[in-house]
């Protein structure tokens, strides 16, 4: 099945998705500010890896991409970004409005 690419321009976008199907979802991070996205609770998140910027010097930024499979899930998915001893609200978020087809 074919994956859907989604990145930081995507924000607040609605799709609709057959079961079972893949997002890759890239959105910028630095982790050496202490800040990571965090997927939302109860998603089937298949891969995360962070991938530095091409030339980028060290600790400079670069991406978090989240491969997820959306199984049967329906409804608003919520990604933050924060730290994790923050407490707080998140520095920012990303939402996707999920739909199933058929």
């Amino acid at each position: 099945m074919e994956q859907i690419q989604l990145n930081e321009a995507d924000d607040n976008r609605a799709l609709t998705v057959a079961p079972g199907q893949q997002l890759v979802l890239r959105l910028p991070e630095n982790p050496t500010t202490g800040y990571r996205w965090e997927p939302p609770a109860g998603v089937g998140v298949v891969a995360d890896e962070y991938r530095p910027s091409e030339g980028t010097a060290m600790g400079g930024g670069g991406e978090r991409v989240f491969t997820l499979a959306t199984l049967a899930t329906t409804g608003d998915l919520r990604f933050k970004l924060t730290r994790s001893w923050g407490g707080g609200a998140p520095e920012r978020t990303f939402t996707l409005r999920l739909m199933q087809s058929g």
